[in-house]
């Protein structure tokens, strides 16, 4: 893995964790960010198909994939749900310039929902 692409993952992981606050099933403030679509393909670094997880729901949601799945449409909406999903089946080729295009928008991102 790049120095570029470890940036977008931790950026990535303080996003969901600031944005959901803890964890999103039981509230644990010690959480880190779930990949409810995975983390491969068009969607690695959409913030908006992670959850907030704790540990011990991270590995609920690892045996339950539907149920995380369910969590996210509940919270992003079913219309964009189905936008990501559907992202999430596209096959993408990321090149070092993509992945510091990506940071940086995540950290703007990260910048405005009051991050580090």
């Amino acid at each position: 893995m790049t120095s570029p692409e470890r940036r977008c993952r931790s950026l990535w992981q303080q996003i969901v964790v600031k944005r959901d606050g803890g964890c999103c099933w039981c509230g644990n403030p010690l959480a880190s960010g779930h990949h409810a679509l995975g983390r491969k393909n068009g969607v690695a670094f959409e913030h908006e198909t992670g959850i907030a997880l704790c540990v011990s729901c991270h590995a609920l949601a690892h045996a339950n994939p539907q149920y995380a799945k369910d969590m996210l449409r509940d919270k992003i909406g079913q219309e964009r749900y189905d936008q990501l999903a559907w992202l999430s089946g596209q096959v993408v080729r990321l090149r070092a310039k993509d992945y510091r295009e990506i940071a940086d928008w995540l950290a703007e991102t990260l910048a405005e929902i009051g991050g580090k």
